[in-house]
């Protein structure tokens, strides 16, 4: 059979535990070596899921190996009849797999990424400067308050934080005058802080940590006086509409639609850089059917001196449109920017405190696992890994692949693409639609992508060079070996609710076509179908007529 690595869409109630347990014996028992199991690698996310599969594993085993008498065991069967083997030769081979688990059961590789992960870390303590018998702190609350209190201590006790100091304190000042309390400093410092432990955002960080708090004021100076640049442009524009109804003798109320018409909207000046500050119907009407005057226009002289006010205001609402086009995103972001600045200024800071409390309490931050081994697994030859682990690894399991992250993946790649090239196969189990949730930093793409075979979007995200060729060179593996999946038949939840779902996606789907990517989530793979003696309705209801509690029992 060639290597393969297979992704499988898995809704709840699909039978996934019991997919992964089969896979995992068939593997187990697919070689005539009983201490194969030690090849096998499975990866799930909660101590308890990762009980639940050892457990089941470890039962099923003992129940090909000794079977209850006129029990019959529809897993042995169908493990029998993918091996093609004689279920007599799979209960000899389960039996010896079975005592050997039992007697190295530190071998049995069914594990949290997270205790994977730091297996790693400790084999390679020495490459990532850690100390040999640090400890693994779980409260990055706890290291992250210690290091906001000695960021304020530093600015009492260090005589050249001059600069520190006048940061916090335009903070604080930025603070008060947002309407927010500036006492709160070290509850707002740490609120921020905790992006410091996002997987997610540690590119961005890392860039960030860059500058200077120097940098920084400089930064802020220069958008300070952009900002002031773009506001004296629209407020000349305000003086000009002023000007041109001043010398027209023209008042607002004197034109269409009086104060919600083009009269007032020539004189907003800055108000314009609303993101809501275009003009309204009654303007574009203005200018579109050419009505210009008042309700109470009558006579040929009020009306010659309307009409002197159309071709320089109609001037005026082109130059303003433009305007707008030009300057309004840039004012946007740089006016969204401003109040964080000093935020992300002492991101470093703190980032650098957070490392220097760590060090001193001989701890390593649970969050900066996965950060701090991505240099080693993508750049080190993958024989060179398993050498440092004492183990190798031929297959590997990972369970509820939506809530990977970005980072845990790209650190499970190489691994995964090496089980590829040695020509044998992994796979990965999850459920798009759940992902949305980002529980850990997972991401709703990355196993949609995986599962439509894109990868070069997924290697078009990365913001290094350096990475994104790195990734690109692994997926070179990967690609021929991917297979999508999809375990459809939904046996925990009731026909209704399972048709109620598929017709109302299927419905939000083809209405919203053009998401693409969120579309693609509901398509024939992620879909649910229910056993045939499963009861309940046969026909789908309208989706969007009534909600799910409404259908009939």
């Amino acid at each position: 059979m060639p290597a393969s690595f297979r992704i499988y869409s898995s809704s709840a109630g699909s039978g996934k535990t019991y997919q992964l347990t089969k896979e995992y014996l068939l593997l187990a028992l697919g070689a005539d070596d009983p201490a194969y199991f030690k090849r096998v690698l499975a990866i799930t996310f909660t101590n308890d899921a990762a009980g639940e599969m050892k457990h089941r594993i470890v039962d099923a085993l003992r129940d090909f190996a000794y079977p209850k008498v006129g029990k019959t065991d529809g897993l042995l069967a169908e493990v029998a009849a993918e091996l093609k083997l004689p279920t007599a030769e799979v209960q000899r081979r389960a039996a010896a797999t079975f005592r050997l688990v039992l007697y190295h059961y530190a071998d049995f590789g069914v594990s949290t990424i997270d205790s994977f992960v730091q297996r790693i870390v400790t084999a390679f303590t020495r490459e990532l400067g850690l100390p040999a018998t640090f400890e693994v702190e779980l409260d990055t609350d706890a290291v992250l308050q210690s290091a906001v209190a000695a960021l304020l201590d530093k600015v009492n006790r260090d005589p050249n934080s001059k600069l520190l100091s006048q940061t916090l304190a335009e903070y604080a000042l930025g603070q008060a005058e947002e309407g927010k309390s500036w006492s709160r400093l070290p509850e707002e410092l740490a609120g921020f802080g905790r992006v410091l432990f996002n997987e997610t955002v540690q590119e961005a960080v890392a860039q960030l940590g860059k500058l200077s708090l120097a940098d920084f004021r400089r930064l802020d100076k220069q958008i300070r006086t952009r900002r002031g640049e773009i506001e004296a442009a629209f407020a000349q524009t305000q003086e000009v509409g002023a000007a041109i109804l001043e010398q027209a003798d023209v008042r607002v109320d004197d034109l269409y639609y009086g104060k919600t018409g083009i009269g007032q909207y020539v004189q907003k000046g800055v108000a314009l850089l609303q993101a809501d500050g275009g003009p309204n119907s009654y303007v574009r009407k203005t200018l579109n059917e050419d009505k210009w005057h008042g309700g109470k226009i009558k006579s040929p002289a009020d009306k010659a001196r309307v009409d002197a006010v159309r071709e320089p205001l109609t001037a005026l609402m082109a130059t303003l449109d433009k305007m707008r086009t030009e300057y309004l995103p840039n004012y946007t972001l740089l006016t969204a920017m401003q109040p964080y600045l000093f935020h992300v200024s002492l991101l470093s800071e703190l980032n650098k405190l957070v490392e220097q409390i760590s060090l001193e309490r001989n701890v390593v931050l649970i969050s900066e696992f996965n950060r701090r081994i991505a240099s080693i697994v993508l750049t080190e030859p993958v024989p060179f890994l398993y050498e440092r682990l004492g183990e190798r690894y031929e297959h590997i399991l990972i369970d509820e692949f939506q809530d990977t992250s970005v980072l845990q993946w790209n650190n499970l790649l190489p691994l995964v693409e090496n089980t590829l090239a040695n020509g044998h196969s992994s796979l990965a189990v999850g459920d798009a639609k759940q992902a949305i949730y980002r529980w850990r930093g997972g991401e709703m793409e990355q196993i949609l992508r995986l599962h439509q075979g894109n990868t070069a979007a997924l290697v078009a995200r990365a913001r290094d060079e350096e990475m994104r060729e790195l990734l690109r060179l692994r997926y070179e593996t990967l690609d021929p070996a991917l297979q999508a999946r999809a375990l459809q038949m939904n046996y925990r939840s009731a026909r209704e609710i399972v048709v109620f779902n598929n017709s109302f996606f299927e419905a939000v789907s083809g209405r919203h076509a053009e998401l693409g990517l969120v579309s693609g989530i509901y398509d024939a793979h992620f879909g649910q179908e229910v056993p045939d003696t499963a009861p309940g309705v046969t026909s789908p209801p309208d989706p969007l007529s009534k909600p799910a509690f409404f259908l009939s029992p």
